[in-house]
C-alpha cells in the first residue's frame, strides 16, 4: 500500500515533524516512523486518526490509480463501521490472506 510515501509527503507539505504529527494523532514518534518506513501498517482506526490530525480524508494518503481505488472504496466503507466491527473484518481478512497448507 502507497499510504506510507502519501503520508510522508503530506505530513512534509503541512511543515509537521513526525513528532508533531504523532503527538497530534496520539500515536508514538517511533510507530509512526515505522509506518512512513512501510514497516508497519495501520489499522483502520489508525489510519483515521493519522488522517484527522493532518486535516485530511483518509483517501488522501492513498494513491491514485489502479488497486488504490479499490483500496480506497473499501476503506470508505469500513470506516462507516463502529470500531469493534472495523476489527472483526479486518481479522477475517487477515485470516483470510494467510496461505493455506495443501
Amino acid at each position: 500500500m502507497e499510504a506510507m510515501r502519501k503520508l510522508r509527503e503530506i505530513r512534509k507539505a503541512k511543515n509537521l515533524s513526525q513528532a508533531e504529527l504523532a503527538d497530534r494523532a496520539n500515536i508514538s514518534r517511533s510507530y509512526l516512523s515505522m509506518i512512513e518506513a512501510g514497516v508497519k501498517h495501520p489499522n483502520a482506526r489508525r489510519l483515521r486518526q493519522i488522517a484527522d490530525a493532518l486535516g485530511v480524508h483518509v483517501s488522501a494518503l492513498l494513491d491514485e490509480g489502479g488497486e488504490d481505488d479499490r483500496i480506497r472504496e473499501h476503506m470508505d466503507l469500513l470506516l462507516t463501521l463502529p470500531p469493534e466491527d472495523q476489527d472483526t473484518i479486518i481479522e477475517l481478512a487477515k485470516r483470510l490472506a494467510r496461505p493455506r497448507d495443501a
